[in-house]
């Protein structure tokens, strides 16, 4: 019969004397107490049942974030989410490549957006350049986010609205190329 005890470090006594094991395991709790002493560790023994619940939960757990993987590889099994990342990396490029190697020509003020009650362009500062990428890929990096969690539970919806992303994307491309030809 094994004794039911914690794991203590034994004192110098405590090993010198030999005790019966009869002995020790009636008097099991009373031995410990009186050898305990405060600098001593405590160590709990695990049980092999407990031990196998927690390697039980840690395999499930495992197996449940690789499903949430291939439920979300699935999205990319239709070209609509690589669409939309290609769009997005290909305009953040093009407005950080051209504002780049064209930023000496471009003049101070730059045309951002047309204003149909007054009939003109709205100018803005061309440092706006270097600044709506980085916008741009923050704001379409939280809208792929959401869209992921939204395939874990719905590909249909979660595919409209990667091919809605990627035909912004390439409307966006539009305008940036007519802000562009107006620059030049």
């Amino acid at each position: 019969m094994k004794i039911k005890r914690p794991l203590i470090n034994p004192l110098p006594d405590f090993i010198e004397e030999t005790i019966p094991e009869d002995q020790m395991e009636e008097e099991s709790d009373e031995l410990l107490s009186t050898y305990k002493d405060e600098d001593q560790i405590e160590l709990d023994i695990e049980s092999q049942r407990e031990r196998m619940r927690q390697v039980y939960a840690g395999t499930k757990f495992l197996l449940k974030k690789r499903t949430e993987l291939f439920e979300i590889s699935g999205l990319w099994r239709t070209p609509a989410l690589p669409f939309t990342m290609v769009t997005l990396i290909g305009i953040a490029l093009l407005m950080l490549i051209g504002g780049i190697f064209s930023f000496n020509s471009i003049p101070p003020q730059i045309p951002f957006f047309y204003s149909f009650a007054e009939g003109t362009w709205n100018q803005a500062n061309k440092i706006i350049i270097f600044l709506f990428p980085i916008v741009l890929l923050a704001f379409e990096s939280l809208i792929i986010y959401i869209i992921t969690k939204i395939a874990l539970f719905d590909k249909r919806l979660s595919a409209t609205m990667c091919w809605m992303v990627t035909l912004l994307n390439i409307l966006l491309l539009v305008a940036i190329a007519q802000i562009f030809f107006l620059i030049t």
